[in-house]
């Protein structure tokens, strides 16, 4: 398959552009300063137990509500990102920790939003920094004991990633050669599938690939 051009389409910092080519009429990029309401947001996003609240929020069949205080489908604006990058029919939102308030970042390396074309946000991608093996076996339980709370014994593949379909919430992990782990946590939207239907007819891949590329050794422990 030919490999397509992928461009960029913001960084921080630059002016925000309407998203008339993005045809998600909601959704337009924060060129402002970061608001009161949307600093809000970013400290929710970086507060130490932020796996954990990938898994707080109702995850009903029609339920629009996202982790973060975000919202699954067209929003209007986000809290201004790192980078923005335009990959087919997907928007990506990366937040590094110069957009994350720093004190409360002790376990968060990143968090990705992605905005789909036709169905807007529906995949957000939580990446902790590299841990030690007590650090990630620490986070993991505690993870591991708040999903089960609330959804029940979740399903675990053979690659182990750990998946509570009730909650469109999963965990996976993965260490690197040095012995150190990272926890990605990914959460997503009632349109995820047609997204990632699209975003594999158009790219040839699934938006799986996304997140797994995050993990050491492609999630090898």
């Amino acid at each position: 398959m030919r490999e397509r051009e992928r461009r960029p389409m913001a960084a921080a910092g630059s002016h925000c552009c309407e998203l008339g080519e993005h045809r998600s009429p909601h959704f337009r990029w924060a060129a402002e300063p970061v608001s009161a309401k949307e600093n809000d947001r970013l400290v929710a996003i970086a507060h130490p137990n932020a796996a954990v609240s990938l898994l707080n929020f109702s995850a009903g069949a029609v339920d629009q509500s996202a982790p973060f205080g975000f919202s699954w489908g067209p929003v209007d604006k986000v809290p201004r990102s790192s980078l923005a990058t335009r990959d087919e029919n997907i928007t990506r939102l990366t937040y590094f920790r110069d957009r994350l308030p720093p004190n409360e970042l002790r376990d968060t390396e990143e968090i990705v939003l992605e905005v789909c074309k036709n169905e807007g946000l529906q995949q957000i991608i939580w990446i902790s920094r590299l841990l030690s093996e007590t650090e990630e076996r620490d986070r993991v339980q505690a993870i591991l004991a708040e999903g089960m709370r609330r959804y029940g014994e979740p399903e675990i593949s053979e690659q182990g990633v750990v998946n509570w379909s009730a909650g469109r919430t999963l965990l996976a992990r993965g260490s690197d050669e040095r012995g150190l782990y990272r926890i990605v946590m990914v959460s997503t939207g009632p349109g995820y599938d047609s997204c990632s239907a699209e975003h594999m007819s158009v790219s040839g891949h699934f938006l799986t690939d996304h997140w797994m590329k995050f993990l050491p050794n492609n999630g090898t422990r």
